[in-house]
């Protein structure tokens, strides 16, 4: 791989994000950004933070950053870890918000580590919802535990252009199942 001055990390969009890049005139499949089905209605896509901004990736321009496609998930994920490692929990004993630096906070879908030693702690399997790129809940699963999270998924603006998934999610062996409600 080609040495790049762009720092991968990873995004999770709704599926709504594709819906609505496909919608664009114009655009061409160089131009889409790179998605990949994630769990229910949520897909990973990547962006190279380029210092002033951020730049969503797209077949055109991974060679303009020395990247490539098959190597994105690992990088991004390396590249995000650091932040993942410093993750704030905001609790009242029955509901659980995690909160994370640089937008990454719904990115904690991708480390199944991370979900395990939580259910772990809990002592519980758990019932998850990644609500907004800045905000995830998640609960014992029990019936309080999914009614508080159903609660805090009620107080979401789904309106917002950084809100993700009203689905609850439970981590897996294998990734991660969409829960009834």
């Amino acid at each position: 791989m080609a040495s790049s001055s762009a720092i991968v990390l990873p995004r999770i969009k709704h599926r709504n994000f594709a819906n609505a890049i496909d919608g664009i005139p114009g655009m061409t499949d160089g131009q889409r950004p790179i998605t990949e089905p994630l769990a229910g209605d949520l897909l990973l896509t990547y962006a190279a933070d380029i210092g002033p901004s951020y730049v969503s990736l797209n077949p055109s321009n991974l060679k303009e950053y020395g990247l490539e496609q098959k190597e994105l998930r690992a990088l991004a994920e390396k590249n995000a870890l650091p932040v993942m490692a410093n993750l704030h929990v905001h609790s009242d004993d029955i509901l659980f918000r995690l909160e994370a630096r640089e937008n990454l906070t719904a990115c904690t879908i991708l480390y199944p580590d991370l979900w395990k030693q939580i259910g772990e702690e809990l002592q519980s399997t758990l019932v998850v919802a990644f609500v907004h790129r800045d905000a995830v809940f998640y609960a014992r699963d029990n019936e309080q535990g999914r009614r508080a999270v159903l609660n805090a998924i009620s107080q979401i603006d789904f309106d917002d252009t950084h809100s993700l998934s009203k689905l609850l999610y439970s981590p897996t062996a294998t990734g991660w199942r969409v829960e009834n409600s």
